[in-house]
């Protein structure tokens, strides 16, 4: 019916020039609504009270709060009248949340209508706890819920069966022994063979929710019924007419169903299987992009999730469909809508993480390290991921170099990112100590603030050796990129740090250099010392003081700098001022070539407990090549 005060009400709220009228014209309605519920000698008839109900909808629809009537409200959910039954169940869905207190009104008004037979009513009632949701709807209404969908789900109309699998699905979230797990496997048989694409989808759901609790050994019969749906879509494009959007056959159902097979492992039966890889097969085959924005997102919303689902069973799909995979990918990456160029990049870094599919991939480097230098900064990240992935020892040396460029001016959301990708494809397929110590550098100098400690740390490791091995061409190059490093007049604190333990320890293999003497190392050091933190002036003072060791004629510059922080209000720092402005006093002459002995290697049991570190150290441990055996001819 035609209600004319709402038709008014509407037409004021439109007629308003400013959101102060509009404000002022809600709260003159509300006032009036509230006036005729807190009437109690006048008692509103059905009419009026769903008139005023439709009013609070709209108002808390325009975004404002409607805190009173929720009674009112939802009571006209118990009306014999179709219209009053309507706008009670419609207020129940918008103004109530599952701790109302209302609901306890109208739970039994709702049993009523869930357990009917009258379609409406019936529909209505099953939305609305689906809507609403919450401990006391699913412990109130939960097993009438189930009992409808298990008992009497093949007597229920389509329409009525998905609103009561939707509910379901919703209830059982909340609480997840309300189904019981036997009865219901029988019917998801029958309702994978139905046809009516609304059925499906919500037994797709609720199979969803019930594999996640129990696994899916006990769906297992399920899986052939959903590849046959599954076949009939993709392979013999049916469905109901309706149903077809841009010419394709209810893309978001095929969707759907490749997620749920994504659940199951890969069918050992040889029909299923073949049947599966021919689904795969066509859905590659038959994507192609249109002038049709919106074909094309449906289309590729299938091809993704399909691609998806390859690279989930890994081995036991042909190679000729990841093949075909790696090669639409190559081609999504390089288009220009950015939508699919993230797709592709995305599904792309997880095709890599398979090794055998590495080589499928390698072939589209050129194209991706294109996509790091993309204005779009979530393209960057995932052309980093999947350049992460397809890494390995013939392309790390071309991967890493790239991304140092980009590193030097990249964004700090991306920075962290990029330098914890670049230590481990360093330490994971570098090939060359000298190369991975140049790699280590230049991190700590681009970017000192995201580089960890451990990253700088396990260079120092390397280079000071492990047990008897000591590889001193290591040692003399560490320490000339490190001098090199600090040379300029701006340097990263970690870079400090690590510099004045290589130059440090290894400066025998630099002194005799063109250029650097005992003194310019000393000065070189010296020129940041200032401008470090406390920490970092504690690793200068022993970097100093191992100088002063091996070069007796730095005392002169260094016992000042000993002096003057002997009274350091930082206890470390003045500690160690303390004793090395001691042991260069001439008292302890006797004891500080002990004291100042070189570094010991590590101890060999420390690299072999650490994968990575053993990875590295193994850089520099060339297998000799195998000798071809001989034959004594003569034997």
């Amino acid at each position: 019916a035609n209600m004319r005060g709402l038709v008014m009400f509407i037409s004021d709220i439109r007629k308003c020039a400013s959101k102060e009228a509009e404000e002022k014209r809600v709260m003159k309605e509300m006032a009036k609504i509230r006036e005729k519920f807190s009437n109690t000698r006048l008692a509103l008839s059905g009419y009026d009270k769903k008139k005023y109900v439709w009013k609070l909808l709209y108002i808390f629809m325009l975004g404002y709060e409607v805190d009173f009537g929720h009674l009112e409200a939802v009571t006209l959910i118990c009306s014999p009248r179709h219209s009053e039954k309507y706008a009670g169940y419609m207020a129940a869905s918008l103004l109530l949340n599952p701790e109302s207190p209302s609901l306890e009104q109208v739970s039994a008004a709702i049993r009523t209508d869930i357990n009917s037979y009258e379609k409406v009513s019936q529909s209505l009632a099953l939305a609305t706890v689906a809507n609403i949701g919450g401990p006391y709807l699913t412990r109130e209404l939960g097993g009438d819920v189930s009992k409808i969908v298990i008992l009497e789900g093949l007597r229920l109309q389509p329409e009525i069966l998905k609103k009561a699998i939707n509910c379901l699905s919703r209830l059982y979230k909340i609480d997840n022994t309300l189904i019981d797990v036997e009865g219901i496997v029988e019917k998801f048989e029958h309702f994978f063979d139905m046809r009516m694409p609304g059925v499906l989808m919500s037994a797709c759901n609720l199979l969803s929710a019930l594999i996640k609790v129990h696994g899916y050994e006990k769906f297992v019969s399920c899986y052939s019924v959903i590849v046959q749906q599954l076949y009939r879509l993709t392979v013999m494009n049916e469905a109901p007419k309706d149903y077809f959007y841009y010419q394709s056959p209810c893309p978001w159902l095929q969707v759907k169903f490749l997620k749920l097979l994504k659940m199951y492992p890969f069918p050992t039966e040889s029909k299923l299987a073949t049947e599966l890889c021919e689904i795969l097969d066509k859905i590659l085959t038959r994507t192609e992009v249109t002038n049709s924005i919106n074909k094309n997102n449906s289309d590729h919303s299938i091809l993704f999730e399909a691609i998806k689902l390859i690279i989930y069973y890994k081995e036991n799909v042909p190679n000729s469909l990841k093949t075909h995979c790696a090669s639409l990918l190559g081609r999504f990456i390089s288009v220009k809508e950015p939508n699919i160029r993230y797709l592709g990049l995305e599904t792309m870094a997880q095709l890599a993480e398979n090794p055998d599919s590495k080589d499928m991939i390698e072939k589209h480097q050129h194209t991706v390290l294109i996509s790091l230098r993309d204005p779009d900064i979530s393209i960057r990240k995932r052309a980093l991921d999947v350049l992460f992935g397809m890494c390995s020892e013939s392309n790390v040396t071309e991967i890493v170099e790239e991304l140092l460029n980009c590193l030097a001016d990249a964004e700090f959301n991306i920075k962290e990112d990029l330098v914890s990708k670049i230590a481990l494809m360093s330490e994971i397929f570098g090939k060359d100590l000298k190369w991975y110590t140049d790699v280590i550098i230049s991190l700590v100098g681009y970017a000192g603030d995201y580089v960890s400690d451990d990253i700088w740390h396990k260079l120092v490791q390397v280079v000071t050796g492990f047990g008897e091995h000591v590889d001193t061409e290591l040692q003399s190059y560490a320490a000339l990129q490190a001098y090199n490093a600090i040379s300029k007049p701006h340097v990263h604190e970690k870079m400090l740090k690590l510099a004045s333990y290589l130059v440090s320890e290894f400066s025998q293999y630099l002194v005799g250099q063109p250029g650097k003497d005992p003194d310019n190392l000393f000065e070189t050091l010296n020129n940041h010392f200032a401008y470090t933190s406390s920490e970092t002036k504690s690793m200068f003072l022993t970097a100093y003081m191992k100088l002063t060791n091996l070069y007796p004629e730095l005392v002169d510059s260094t016992v000042p700098v000993f002096e003057h922080h002997v009274y350091h209000v930082d206890p470390e720092l003045q500690q160690r001022a303390f004793e090395y402005y001691s042991l260069c006093s001439g008292a302890y002459e006797e004891v500080k070539p002990s004291v100042m002995e070189p570094m010991p290697t590590y101890e060999d049991k420390l690299q072999r407990q650490n994968q990575v570190l053993k990875r590295i150290v193994n850089m520099g441990h060339k297998a000799p090549p195998k000798q071809q055996e001989t034959v004594d001819l003569l034997d």
